[in-house]
């Protein structure tokens, strides 16, 4: 498959603090695979490149972290494979896993500023994009007991840098989410359920909301520092429950 891709900034950088102009971004993206099917199992692999032109990064208003700007970060090529697999080996047990295995190269330095009509570049060309993990992995199992209904799924994320140099990251981390449904067939109720959700079972702390920025530490560029910015992240919520019932009349 071959695709060409565009993406407008958003209008929202027009009433940020920033000045700079963010550019349009194109996208040229090819892609092969194989898929196999069978009563049991389900597989698929596909490997992939994008190359992005004038590729657009979000990050917050450094006045107002609530206000989501663009920014654009130049060249760059993002390439991958992406494996996938289902199977049902008993009426009752249902398994499902994907991974995807990826890299990201940056392939021009990044202009930050320009004083008195003089750009000032950022050393970025060879390093990683922000905020792209190199692995992600999910899976999850499913198992159905006639009267209830369970399910176990995990989450892993591999750790992604924070600025543009790849001087300050994130790490990784592994979360797991338990579910299990009641079905209620009480007095003839229809599509009536009892559901339990336990998120982030093992309490694990990760990041969620992050702020990318241009450099974390002071960068020398010719006669000129660029000083360090300094960014920030949320962490999602910890081990909670949550009972629903589902009623449908």
């Amino acid at each position: 498959t071959y695709a060409k891709g565009f993406s407008a900034p958003k209008t929202d950088d027009l009433y940020s603090s920033t000045l700079a102009v963010v550019a349009p971004e194109g996208s040229d993206s090819y892609a092969a695979g194989w898929r196999y099917q069978s009563a049991v199992i389900t597989t698929s692999f596909s490997v992939w490149d994008v190359d992005y032109h004038n590729r657009i990064v979000q990050s917050f208003d450094p006045t107002d972290p609530s206000v989501s700007i663009d920014r654009n970060i130049g060249e760059v090529q993002i390439y991958g494979v992406d494996l996938e697999a289902g199977a049902r080996p008993t009426e009752h047990l249902s398994l499902y896993g994907s991974a995807e295995f990826m890299k990201s190269d940056v392939k021009s330095n990044e202009a930050v500023s320009a004083v008195g009509g003089v750009a000032f570049f950022l050393p970025t060309k060879g390093k990683e994009l922000v905020l792209s993990p190199d692995t992600t992995i999910s899976a999850r199992g499913q198992y159905d007991f006639g009267w209830l209904q369970t399910g176990l799924q995990l989450k892993y994320s591999s750790k992604r840098f924070v600025d543009d140099m790849n001087t300050a990251f994130l790490p990784d981390y592994t979360t797991l989410n338990f579910d299990a449904r009641l079905p209620i067939t009480w007095w003839g109720a229809q599509n009536t359920y009892l559901q339990l959700n336990v998120y982030n079972l093992t309490n694990a702390r990760y990041p969620t909301r992050v702020s990318s920025i241009t450099n974390a530490n002071s960068v020398v560029v010719g006669n000129t520092t660029i000083f360090g910015k300094s960014y920030f992240y949320t962490y999602d919520a910890p081990r909670s429950v949550q009972l629903t019932l589902h009623a449908q009349f």
